[in-house]
């Protein structure tokens, strides 16, 4: 079953095991038992690659998401504009980082291949299969009506 327009959060609640599970699941069960009680610590390289994603490839939602953070942490007016930004479920980015998604954005959206790829199709789509009795679970990228599966990643 695919569907478009699916929630992440909701996607990552679904039941069913993606690739990254069964990455756990190859090293041992232990392992993808583990995987599936830890919350994942938001390095600074995790925070690029999620703010770039979506303003790739959700560029209508990036600013629902992410924000120019443009305050000190450090005084009490910083921390209440920081705890704001975390109530409304928004991730402040710090300038040299916002700046450096911002343009990574449009390094994509002006390379004449990456451009043609994220054409005529579904950013965020999820699938779900039954195989053999195993609830199964994946989300493309981009998904393009031809057929073409488009993964994005940031290095």
């Amino acid at each position: 079953m695919i569907e478009y327009n699916f929630d992440q959060q909701a996607y990552f609640d679904n039941v069913g095991i993606s690739k990254s599970g069964l990455d756990h699941m190859a090293k041992s069960p232990a392992h993808y038992q583990a995987s599936l009680q830890m919350t994942r610590k938001q390095s600074p390289a995790l925070l690029l690659g999620s703010a770039v994603h979506c303003a790739v490839l959700e560029p209508e939602e990036f600013g629902k998401r992410y924000a120019l953070k443009d305050f000190s942490r450090t005084t009490k007016e910083g921390k209440a504009a920081y705890a704001e930004l975390k109530d409304q479920g928004i991730e402040a980015l710090p300038p040299d980082i916002y700046m450096q998604v911002i343009g990574m954005q449009k390094a994509v959206l002006n390379h004449p291949l990456a451009k043609d790829l994220l054409q005529n199709g579904d950013s965020e789509v999820s699938c779900f299969q039954n195989i053999n009795g195993v609830h199964t679970k994946a989300r493309a990228d981009y998904l393009r009506k031809d057929g073409i599966l488009v993964d994005l990643k940031t290095t």
